[in-house]
């Protein structure tokens, strides 16, 4: 089994979408993850969906500019975008803990969110 922790700040606050196959919910939101080094910086984003009770945390808590350590298991996605080849990943979030808050607030608040059961479908989106 394969899994992945990402440390990194949210780009947009959390969307709720819905899984036209199946009825369900899920929220999306993508986290920018500092990769590159001191001397030559770089960024990835990483798209993150979470299933079940994670969906409503994440609706209420996952805000632009906090920051998040997100724990799940990644997906790489390849497509074709102008006929350049690209490739992008995405975790289906298991745990999701607020490390901080956007500067005008609070920075020591922590608070960790409940996990989601994994027997759920992951859609595609």
């Amino acid at each position: 089994m394969k899994e992945m922790t990402i440390i990194g700040h949210v780009g947009h606050d959390a969307e709720i979408r819905v899984n036209t196959q199946t009825g369900n919910e899920f929220a999306t939101f993508s986290v920018a993850v500092s990769v590159g080094t001191k001397d030559n910086p770089k960024t990835d984003w990483v798209d993150v969906v979470c299933n079940n009770k994670l969906v409503e945390v994440a609706q209420k808590h996952v805000k632009t500019g906090n920051k998040y350590l997100v724990r799940g298991f990644p997906t790489a996605i390849a497509f074709n975008q102008n006929g350049v080849l690209k490739a992008k990943i995405r975790i289906s979030a298991e745990r999701i803990r607020l490390l901080s808050r956007k500067a005008e607030e609070s920075e020591d608040y922590s608070q960790e969110f409940p996990e989601a059961p994994a027997d759920d479908e992951i859609p595609n989106f």
